[in-house]
């Protein structure tokens, strides 16, 4: 890329191009799409464990995207996004690309806690967790690393800004604090 743009003008296109002959991915379509629009997607994530008897039990997982916005009312313009998602489950960590409004799939196994999405918070993108994980969660917040504290507490703020949430989701979460191992309460 370097050697042939060299002393000529370029474009994020011919970067997309190089970085995505190197690598062997379409980073171009990911890449635009992050680039080429405003904002940044909200996420809402939601599961259930299905179990046959018979078969081996499964989690549901079901994703919608939409715009971010402060204003809960902002009309949503049908931005889409390349979303790289990471979502530990049960243990293991799995990867998705969500190129659409909506997806669904399944993981393997059920667990105690609901699939947590971004869990170490590299993703850019907000998650909302329907109310029930978002409990879950919630009652389980001492057991999450310290990325997933941060990254729940953040969204969980980001969301009750926006009307999506009660404040008291948030400030349910301040007072559990005081039991996370090693963490500064600072004021708390």
């Amino acid at each position: 890329y370097m050697r042939e743009r060299q002393l000529t003008n370029a474009t994020a296109a011919d970067l997309w191009f190089h970085i995505g002959q190197a690598s062997g991915q379409d980073v171009q379509t990911v890449a635009t799409s992050w680039t080429e629009q405003k904002g940044f997607p909200l996420v809402r994530i939601e599961s259930q464990c299905q179990s046959t008897g018979s078969t081996r039990a499964t989690t549901r997982v079901q994703l919608t995207q939409q715009r971010f916005s402060n204003d809960p009312n902002a009309p949503d313009q049908s931005e889409r996004w390349q979303i790289p998602l990471v979502l530990q489950h049960d243990g293991q960590t799995h990867t998705r690309l969500m190129t659409e409004a909506r997806s669904a799939f399944e993981l393997p196994g059920c667990a105690a806690l609901p699939p947590i999405l971004n869990p170490d918070g590299q993703g850019f993108y907000r998650v909302a967790y329907e109310p029930r994980q978002h409990q879950a969660l919630a009652r389980q917040f001492s057991q999450l690393s310290p990325a997933q504290r941060i990254v729940f507490l953040s969204d969980t703020i980001a969301l009750a800004q926006r009307g999506d949430k009660p404040i008291s989701e948030f400030l349910e979460l301040l007072p559990q604090l005081a039991a996370v191992s090693g963490a500064p309460i600072y004021g708390l």
